[in-house]
C-alpha cells in the first residue's frame, strides 16, 4: 500500500444511535446555551453520523437559570407545561458516547490510533498491544514512519493499570503523612480524596476526547 498521510486515515468509531447516552467533549456556547465538558444528554434525533440532537435535562431546572427567566416559566416540578430540559444540535466531535457494559460487544470493535491515545493520562506505548498497519506518515523530519492503533480496550487496560498505581502512591503518601494505616480510599485524607476525584476527571475527559468513548474509571485503593 502506498504511504498514506495521518489526517486521510480513520480509526474505528462506533456509530452514534438514538436513545444513546452520551458527554460533552468541549465547552459550548450559543447566546445563553452554555455546555460544559463532561455535561451528560441523551441522543434524540439523528440525521447522519456528522451531527446529533441531543436533550440536556438540566435545563430549566433552577430558579436563577437564564433561560427560565427569558422564557418566562417557572422551574417547578409540578408545573403543568414545565420545561423539561432542552436539545442542542452539536458536532459529533463535541460527543463522546457513554460506555453501557450491557452493549459491550458494540465497543469492541473500537480502534485509536496511538498518537490520540498519548493524549491520555497514564497511557504508555505497549510494544505487546500496538497493531501496525500498512500505512505511515510523515515525522517533523519529514520521514515516513509506521503508524500504530490500538484496540479500545487495551487503551483502557492500560490506563486503569497505570491510574491505579498512581492511586496506590496516593494511599502511601497519605500512609507516611498521617503515620497510621490506610487501608482503603474512604479512609484517605479530604485532601487526597480530593487529588484522586480531580485527576478521575481529568483521565475520563481526556479518554473521551481521544476515543470518542466515556468511561467510567474505577477507583481502586
Amino acid at each position: 500500500m502506498m504511504p498514506t498521510q495521518q489526517w486521510a486515515v480513520k480509526s474505528k468509531n462506533r456509530s452514534m444511535q438514538v436513545g444513546d447516552r452520551v458527554v460533552v467533549t468541549n465547552s459550548i456556547k450559543n447566546g445563553l446555551i452554555e455546555l460544559k465538558p463532561m455535561d451528560s444528554g441523551v441522543i434524540v434525533y439523528l440525521e447522519d453520523q456528522s451531527r446529533a440532537t441531543v436533550w440536556f435535562r438540566h435545563f430549566g431546572c433552577f430558579v436563577d437559570d437564564p433561560i427560565i427567566r427569558v422564557l418566562q416559566v417557572y422551574a417547578n416540578n409540578k408545573q403543568n407545561g414545565n420545561l423539561d430540559g432542552m436539545t442542542v444540535e452539536l458536532e459529533k466531535e463535541s460527543l463522546a458516547i457513554e460506555y453501557k457494559d450491557s452493549q459491550r460487544e458494540d465497543f469492541y470493535h473500537i480502534t485509536v490510533w496511538e498518537d490520540k491515545a498519548l493524549d491520555i493520562p497514564f497511557f504508555q506505548v505497549n510494544n505487546k498491544y500496538r497493531v501496525q498497519p500498512s500505512i505511515e506518515q510523515k515525522n517533523a523530519q519529514s520521514e515516513w514512519e509506521p503508524m500504530y492503533k490500538y484496540d479500545l480496550w487495551q487503551i483502557i487496560d492500560i490506563i486503569e493499570y497505570g491510574f491505579n498505581e498512581w492511586i496506590k502512591e496516593v494511599v502511601l503518601r497519605d500512609v507516611l503523612k498521617e503515620g497510621k494505616e490506610v487501608s482503603t480510599y474512604l479512609n484517605l485524607s479530604d485532601e487526597s480524596c480530593k487529588e484522586i476525584d480531580a485527576k478521575k476527571k481529568e483521565l475520563e475527559l481526556a479518554c473521551a476526547k481521544a476515543t470518542g468513548v466515556f468511561y467510567d474509571f474505577a477507583k481502586r485503593a
